[in-house]
């Protein structure tokens, strides 16, 4: 049984990939704000590697509202954050550019978050990818960034690392190769979705938890089918979640 909702720091199990999805009208930024918060404020020795095409200082103005001093976890090594573009030698806007006019390799990517792995061997890894889609903006093909998916997860297995990727699906009804490899290698699938019945005031949208191909046979794991997806609304600094029609917060 998970315990509690959404809990990804106790859901740990070192290896496992735990793979969200959302599309633009229902971004899950906030559970991976949730995640890394969580995580840095347990004294049990959690490392936190962040790796995002987001500059570091956003990350470091959503912490601070939930009273993480991401510079102070940056001193005491429990975090480190790794740019993606600028892993990759790359502008911040990558996505005017082809893959003809720069030589790109994901290698260089994979070779920083193996580096900040193997740079304490203390604590409890634990690797935040913000956003897999991002890599296939700046030009790379599908079958790179599937490979890096892959050669990640192995990462993490040797480390006995945990990973939480997002990938935007972007409304499609069919998944592209890189949602296809994430879905086949997570041990848990959270789908982050928008309401079915349209916009609300009173709710943000929708969660389900699927349990991922790559998941044990006895691992349990508590699921939420898309038919009792759990309800949540965002304000500034929290998100509250309820069952659907009711408005009681379960968290």
């Amino acid at each position: 049984m998970i315990p509690g909702f959404l809990d990804f720091d106790e859901l740990r199990h070192g290896g496992s990939l735990y793979l969200i999805t959302d599309d633009v009208a229902s971004p899950a930024t906030f559970l991976l704000h949730r995640a890394i918060h969580a995580s840095l404020k347990k004294a049990s020795g959690n490392r936190c590697v962040i790796v995002s095409s987001e500059d570091i200082s956003y990350w470091k103005a959503i912490a601070i509202r939930s009273g993480v001093n991401l510079d102070d976890c940056q001193r005491s090594g429990t975090l480190n954050f790794v740019d993606c573009f600028d892993a990759l030698s790359l502008p911040s806007k990558p996505f005017v550019l082809s893959q003809n006019e720069h030589d790109l390799s994901l290698s260089l990517l994979f070779r920083r978050i193996e580096e900040c792995l193997a740079a304490h061997t203390t604590g409890t890894p634990f690797i935040v990818i913000d956003d897999v889609a991002s890599l296939e903006w700046t030009g790379l093909s599908p079958t790179e960034v599937s490979r890096f998916v892959r050669a990640l997860v192995s990462l993490a297995r040797r480390f006995d690392a945990t990973i939480i990727a997002r990938q935007h699906v972007l409304g499609s009804p069919t998944p592209n190769l890189a949602t296809r490899i994430l879905l086949e290698l997570c041990t848990v699938h959270v789908e982050v979705l928008p309401l079915a019945t349209g916009r609300s005031g009173a709710v943000t949208g929708e969660i389900a938890i699927h349990r991922g191909h790559a998941a044990g046979r006895d691992q349990e794991l508590k699921v939420v089918p898309r038919s009792r997806a759990v309800q949540y609304k965002l304000s500034d600094h929290s998100a509250l979640f309820f069952q659907r029609g009711t408005g009681a917060g379960i968290l």
